[in-house]
């Protein structure tokens, strides 16, 4: 499989991510929207829903409205992701950067100590796989680091140490959003 395959790969599954993560958000709106009705309509008549409905109303849809932001902006950065650092980097950089970006998140820090064998693994291959992949994912990983997507610490027994950083927080992607937010100028003589 060549890079140009591998890349059309790689965009299908990230397509398919951000449509999962758009189709929660869009689940919890409506959640969000339908619990706000019936919360109007009991205001409305109390009667109607036998008197008093208390207060879980209100932590309810509270509750509701931080979901529905949370999955707003889980959305917005899956489409950073995809729009914005997957036509910048090589598939394997792409896949080393979201396979740690997305251990980062998990663990809701942004920093990750991870192994070159753990990372080998997780991405396929086996544990003890072959020096020359061993090194791939290593020069992959300093790629990475020059162009600001991650910053390398310090190495322990554990593994080494990676500050991943949010496509917003990266430069090379920060002038693409910025280039894409100009407006196109309008050149034509009248």
């Amino acid at each position: 499989m060549d890079d140009s395959q591998k890349k059309r790969t790689v965009i299908m599954v990230m397509e398919d991510i951000r449509e999962r993560v758009r189709v929660k958000y869009a689940s919890a709106h409506l959640e969000l929207t339908q619990a706000e009705a019936v919360k109007r309509e009991q205001e409305a008549d109390p009667d109607l829903y036998g008197g008093d409905f208390g207060g879980g109303w209100a932590q309810k849809i509270e509750r509701l409205k931080a979901e529905e932001a949370r999955m707003a902006k889980k959305f917005e950065d899956w489409s950073e992701v995809v729009d914005f650092v997957l036509p910048y980097l090589s598939p394997l950089q792409f896949c080393l950067y979201l396979l740690l970006l997305h251990q980062s998140q998990r663990d809701g820090t942004s920093e990750i100590r991870v192994g070159k064998r753990t990372i080998g693994a997780r991405l396929g291959k086996s544990a003890r796989s072959s020096q020359s992949a061993y090194q791939t994912i290593g020069e992959q990983l300093n790629n990475l680091a020059a162009e600001g997507f991650i910053e390398i610490g310090d190495t322990t027994r554990e593994g080494t140490l990676y500050r991943v950083k949010l496509p917003s927080e990266v430069p090379a992607v920060q002038e693409r959003i910025a280039a894409q937010a100009q407006p196109i100028p309008d050149n034509r003589d009248f």
